[in-house]
């Protein structure tokens, strides 16, 4: 994986943690879960697990427990909060937040906060329906596959590229999913229309997406 696409999604785990700690040091979150949440790819277990040894390498979270029990820490909470606060700036270990895919989840129904406790554990089982259409992941599917051809033939920044590659296999990941997110392919969605709004190899798929985006669940 790209450098580039890697510290965004550093970015996008710990502001989740910070999220839903809400940004207090003596909270935990299930590291497991937010990397499902997240939608990490096909490999979404292997690279949750390395973006947290690397935070955790640098001080931002912490492990609080066992079975993937993690917290955000006091440098954490610092350094997700100058990238709040200056979105256009990367932070010492960030891309800038403005060129990351936040995803904001109103309501995470199921997740599991743990107030205090170290070395605990906590077990639960979630079940999450989706009301997303058969059709839809189908024509989901359909525009994946045209995606694929557009980084090699368009004229596309380096970064462009990187972000949309990024973004084809996590649109990819979630149509082949068992449980796919609406919040996920939306974002998805809609970020790769912003990048092919730039290059005429791209309306076609980019109207496709429109009147897909127009259907999904919100």
């Amino acid at each position: 994986m790209p450098l580039a696409e890697m510290k965004k999604k550093r970015l996008q785990l710990i502001h989740r943690v910070y999220e839903l700690t809400d940004n207090n040091e003596h909270k935990s979150v299930d590291m497991w879960q937010i990397g499902n949440e997240l939608g990490f790819g096909e490999h979404g277990r292997e690279v949750t697990d390395v973006i947290v040894q690397y935070l955790t390498g640098e001080g931002l979270i912490k492990f609080t427990g066992l079975g993937g029990s993690i917290g955000i820490t006091h440098l954490g909470i610092k350094e997700v909060e100058e990238a709040l606060e200056h979105p256009e700036q990367p932070t010492e270990h960030f891309a800038p937040m403005a060129t990351v895919n936040i995803i904001h989840v109103g309501q995470m129904n199921n997740s599991q906060i743990q107030a205090g406790g170290v070395n605990s554990t906590q077990t639960a089982n979630i079940t999450q329906s989706s009301s997303i259409k058969p059709e839809q992941l189908t024509e989901l599917l359909q525009i994946v596959s045209s995606l694929k051809e557009i980084p090699n033939k368009a004229d596309l920044t380096p970064e462009q590229k990187d972000e949309l590659n990024a973004e084809i296999e996590t649109l990819a990941s979630q149509a082949k999913s068992p449980k796919p997110k609406s919040q996920i392919i939306r974002e998805g969605l809609v970020s790769v229309k912003s990048i092919l709004g730039s290059i005429a190899e791209g309306a076609a798929i980019a109207a496709r997406i429109g009147t897909l985006l127009s259907g999904l669940p919100s």
